[in-house]
């Protein structure tokens, strides 16, 4: 069976980085941004030369992301969702404000 023509290839890191960053600013965070690092996306603020990371999105499978969250001892914790990309940065936005605050 031929290939259908409207199949997308598969997205790389730094599409869904963008994606990431995108929806972000769609919800207002525009003081965040996103950025591969090695097999993440890390969500970050502040200056570019001394970022404070926020979150930390790892795809597990196919759509299926996780989200870790930077602890006071600097360790990741996992928040307790798993799912499509989209789907998780609206739990964060709903379920985590704080997480995404920007600092005064």
């Amino acid at each position: 069976m031929p290939k259908s023509k409207s199949q997308k290839p598969p997205a790389t890191l730094a599409d869904d980085a963008a994606g990431i960053e995108r929806l972000l600013h769609i919800l207002g965070y525009k003081h965040l941004r996103a950025r591969v690092v090695r097999n993440a996306v890390f969500v970050e603020s502040g200056p570019t030369t001394d970022p404070e990371v926020r979150l930390r999105f790892r795809l597990l499978e196919r759509d299926n992301w996780r989200v870790d969250v930077r602890t006071h001892s600097n360790r990741w914790e996992p928040i307790p969702f798993v799912g499509p990309r989209g789907n998780m940065v609206a739990w964060i936005h709903q379920d985590f404000t704080w997480l995404l605050a920007s600092t005064p």
